[in-house]
């Protein structure tokens, strides 16, 4: 994954997380295709499969590699599943 597409992860997320809304991973999805971003096999990303989830998961862990707990935070706290759940949250 390109850094790139976490650093849009993250300031969607931040920019959530300012509003106190969410967003569905299937958003996330469309938001990144309708922005003409590709997956590492250069397709574009699915709504609803586990691909669009690892890449949320790894925006996470990017920015808890950078030192940036808030984005990650933020990452964790404003992406829900097709149900509205958090799926990170356990």
């Amino acid at each position: 994954m390109k850094n790139d597409v976490y650093e849009i992860i993250g300031n969607l997320a931040n920019a959530l997380a300012k509003t106190g809304d969410t967003i569905k991973a299937s958003g996330v999805a469309d938001f990144l295709n309708h922005n003409n971003h590709k997956t590492t096999n250069n397709t574009s990303y699915s709504p609803d499969e586990r691909g669009i989830y690892t890449v949320i998961r790894y925006a996470y862990d990017y920015f808890m590699k950078k030192g940036d707990n808030t984005t990650a935070t933020n990452v964790a706290s404003s992406i829900t599943d097709k149900n509205g759940k958090f799926p990170w949250k356990k």
